[in-house]
């Protein structure tokens, strides 16, 4: 591994502790121009992001509005109501 990278795994309990880990759950509030120039001024004031650890995938809920989620897998970026079916 990398200096960088053991450095972090080291800070945060080593390789066998993050090995345990199966998903991370973040709440966000970010601001700025970027979103309200795409017509979504509010896409992340109040955000839950949970990325899966051992596969590539986050959930951005809610995404642009209540009751959508926006999802990106290595096969299939979307954004979708809730209650969709998950797709891959």
């Amino acid at each position: 591994m990398n200096d960088l990278l053991d450095l972090a795994l080291d800070a945060h309990g080593g390789l066998k502790r993050w090995s345990g880990v199966s998903t991370l759950t973040v709440k966000l509030a970010i601001g700025g121009p970027f979103w309200g120039q795409q017509g979504f001024p509010d896409a992340f004031l109040d955000e839950t992001l949970t990325i899966d650890t051992r596969r590539q995938h986050a959930v951005f809920t809610p995404w642009t509005a209540p009751g959508q989620s926006g999802r990106s897998t290595l096969k299939w970026p979307h954004c979708s109501p809730l209650s969709w079916p998950h797709r891959e």
